[in-house]
């Protein structure tokens, strides 16, 4: 990997970082039926600049639906709503890949079981996570993100 892309990398986890300890303290009022079509916007604009390797995706729409003024509770359900169909757009694309490109297709049943544990792993560190998003110590994720920027900046310089 260039050192340009791993520089790159440790600036994405450090405006993870940044973006998470910014909204640390909002605290909203929205219900995710209060959601606008401003808010999706919003919401769907962060979610874009998640294309960018080691910019959260879940961290990045938890940040926008704060920033749009949902409850804490409610952001995060609303985040972990638009994972599902991340991961099974992701996981149809990547069988597509297989298919067209000759491998062999058992390696869509190691897709399948990929899919099914991240799946399992997303709904166990929900209950976790959900407990860190309602107590307002979501900060604590952004001091992970930026252990992981020095890491990848001095391990790999």
């Amino acid at each position: 990997m260039k050192k340009t892309s791993l520089k790159l990398l440790a600036l994405s986890f450090l405006f993870t970082a940044l973006m998470l300890y910014i909204v640390r303290n909002i605290k909203g009022t929205k219900e995710s039926k209060d959601i606008t079509f401003k808010d999706a916007i919003i919401i769907g604009l962060f979610e874009a600049i998640t294309i960018i390797p080691g910019i959260s995706r879940s961290g990045t729409v938890l940040v926008a639906c704060l920033i749009c003024k949902l409850k804490r509770e409610d952001a995060l359900k609303y985040t972990f709503m638009l994972y599902f169909p991340v991961s099974l757009a992701s996981f149809g694309l990547s069988s597509i890949d297989v298919i067209k490109s000759g491998l062999d297709t058992s390696l869509l049943l190691s897709y399948l079981f990929g899919l099914i544990a991240a799946f399992i792993a997303t709904l166990i560190t929900y209950k976790w996570l959900a407990k860190l998003v309602k107590n307002g110590k979501l900060w604590k994720f952004s001091i992970y993100c930026v252990i992981v920027a020095l890491f990848v900046l001095i391990y790999f310089r």
